[in-house]
């Protein structure tokens, strides 16, 4: 069986935070994934339904029991872990749930953790917790996407490694890093039938990250450009204006995709990329 894990890290082999004993996963119930739904009465007519998009805030419970107090303390800390934002306020902080499974997890934040202890079994530690799932699918642990380098000022990539496998939709993030020569002043990307434009001023030894949704990965909002002075995405980004037009997204179960990019400004080697994490409803 594999062990869960809670945390933060690349991967599941890599993560770091807190790991169930052997044998001592947690016992799960109540996984919802639910839609907002919102009524609305209008003056003089009929109720409407309005459905609002994204999903409705949803807890998973996670109960069970450990045989020490520093598991129960570890896992007590992990439900409990929190970061500090730029200004030093305390903000929760997004983490992995892997449960019985080493392939796919969920995108969380702590919620409460709950003491039931009994005095009378003093080796034993049961707990009672809960997470708030950020985002409503069962995220793949691998990176899907690859990158390429321009010829000119165009590049094009295309192949089985554009393959959505997961069952929903997803919208991938696109990184264009410039590594040399002219300021990059006009970025175009595109499927053929959706287009995304980014104009600004990339100059060499810089990258830009742009996102459609927002990506825990990062911690980043989705529907911006971020502009990073380095060309490892090393540093902290700085958001940026300029982007327009329409979102590129992949259906699920889809076969290989094509994405166009076309650069303005510079005609040396620039580095591109399509990146996505595949999931299932």
């Amino acid at each position: 069986m594999t062990t869960s894990k809670l945390g933060t890290g690349t991967n599941y082999s890599g993560l770091s935070g807190f790991s169930w004993p052997t044998g001592l996963n947690p016992r799960t119930f109540n996984i919802p994934s639910t839609k907002k739904h919102k009524l609305i009465d209008i003056d003089f007519s009929d109720i409407n339904i309005i459905m609002d998009s994204g999903s409705a805030t949803a807890t998973i419970g996670l109960s069970g029991e450990l045989f020490t107090e520093n598991d129960w303390t570890g896992l007590r800390k992990q439900i409990n872990f929190t970061s500090l934002d730029s200004v030093g306020e305390i903000q929760d902080f997004n983490q992995k749930l892997y449960l019985n499974s080493s392939s796919k997890f969920f995108w969380v934040r702590g919620a409460s953790f709950l003491d039931t202890r009994n005095a009378d079994l003093p080796t034993s530690y049961p707990y009672t917790c809960t997470v708030i799932k950020i985002h409503p699918w069962l995220y793949y642990d691998a990176l899907a996407g690859t990158s390429g380098t321009t010829t000119g000022t165009t590049k094009t990539i295309s192949g089985t490694d554009l393959n959505n496998d997961g069952n929903a939709y997803v919208f991938p993030w696109f990184e264009i890093t410039n590594n040399t020569g002219n300021d990059i002043t006009g970025i175009e990307i595109t499927d053929g039938t959706n287009t995304i434009t980014w104009t600004g001023t990339l100059e060499a030894g810089k990258s830009l990250r742009i996102v459609q949704e927002h990506l825990p990965d990062y911690n980043l909002d989705g529907w911006t450009a971020y502009k990073y002075d380095s060309t490892d995405f090393s540093d902290t980004p700085s958001s940026q204006s300029g982007l327009s037009g329409n979102k590129i997204y992949f259906s699920g179960n889809t076969g290989s995709h094509s994405i166009d990019f076309t650069l303005s400004g510079n005609n040396d080697t620039a580095t591109v990329a399509v990146r996505f994490r595949e999931r299932d409803y």
